[in-house]
């Protein structure tokens, strides 16, 4: 089991004890209890490490500079939906779900383009970070980005929309965000019927495993 199934297991334990706290009648009736319960239903591990052909990087470059942004750190759902926005030729994607480049993994949305990963808001460079904390302006070129190749212990696991979504979520609330974790609209992905792929989790499990701690440390 990778690194990010493992934590989004654990993770998804926790948030469907939350959920249905947070939501004692109401959470019979949705078939997920959280983003994390979404993606390993719905996700996929996204692509292998694989070099964008000159036609591809240049539909991802046309569209990146169409947009404007800087594709700074930190606005990833932004900077993916606004890429897929710009994209005159309908011929990138919007991926979210979970992201692991070392540490643990973390919520993320990036772009796909015939099923290689796309990923602006993250740079290859170790110092880019450090650079960031210091106020200094990205790489302006992109070309230390993720453009289809990327470390082989980093992992892109995630949900794959059409621009048709994007599209309608952004004129929906006149911004960007997660699409899953759509609260203000009620969770409507959480509706869904389930694929199968995941068990859903049991809400109660998360307090059963409290108390077996809790009756351990008495001991």
């Amino acid at each position: 089991m990778s690194a990010v199934e493992q934590h989004l297991r654990n993770l998804g334990m926790m948030q469907a004890h939350c959920f249905k706290s947070n939501n004692p009648k109401g959470h019979k009736f949705f078939n997920y209890s959280s983003v994390e319960d979404y993606v390993l239903d719905n996700g996929e591990v996204m692509g292998s490490s694989t070099t964008l052909t000159d036609g591809e990087l240049e539909t991802v470059l046309k569209a990146a500079s169409f947009s404007k942004l800087a594709f700074e750190p930190k606005q990833c759902y932004h900077n993916a939906m606004m890429l897929v926005i710009h994209d005159r030729h309908d011929k990138i994607e919007y991926c979210e779900g979970y992201a692991f480049t070392g540490g643990i993994p973390v919520p993320h949305a990036w772009n796909a383009i015939n099923g290689k990963v796309i990923d602006l808001t993250r740079s290859l460079r170790e110092e880019a970070a450090e650079e960031f904390i210091e106020g200094k302006p990205p790489q302006a070129d992109l070309r230390d980005r993720v453009l289809g190749t990327f470390p082989d212990h980093w992992e892109y696991r995630g949900v794959t929309f059409d621009p048709d979504r994007v599209l309608g979520f952004v004129s929906r609330y006149e911004k960007t965000g997660s699409l899953i974790g759509d609260f203000e609209g009620g969770y409507p992905l959480f509706t869904e019927d389930r694929k199968g792929v995941s068990e859903p989790f049991d809400p109660d499990a998360w307090g059963k495993l409290m108390e077996m701690a809790e009756g351990a440390d008495d001991e």
